[in-house]
């Protein structure tokens, strides 16, 4: 499996970090120092969350009337 790294501001437990996070199908790490957000350009990523957003299911789409 190919591991692959994102760079920006990562929200960690402990607060945000500007840096890169590790990963495959799974999180692998975070390295990087303590950030403040408002002070780079970076793009900030929040590992974890998961778009539950769907249109419908069992061959229907909300959007039918």
């Amino acid at each position: 499996m190919n591991n692959q790294c994102l760079h920006g501001n990562i929200l960690t437990p402990q607060g945000w970090v500007h840096g890169d996070l590790h990963f495959n199908a799974r999180l692998l790490g975070v390295s990087g120092a303590p950030a403040d957000p408002a002070h780079n350009d970076a793009p900030c990523i929040l590992p974890g969350f998961i778009d539950l957003h769907v249109h419908g299911g069992g061959g229907r789409d909300v959007m039918q009337g």
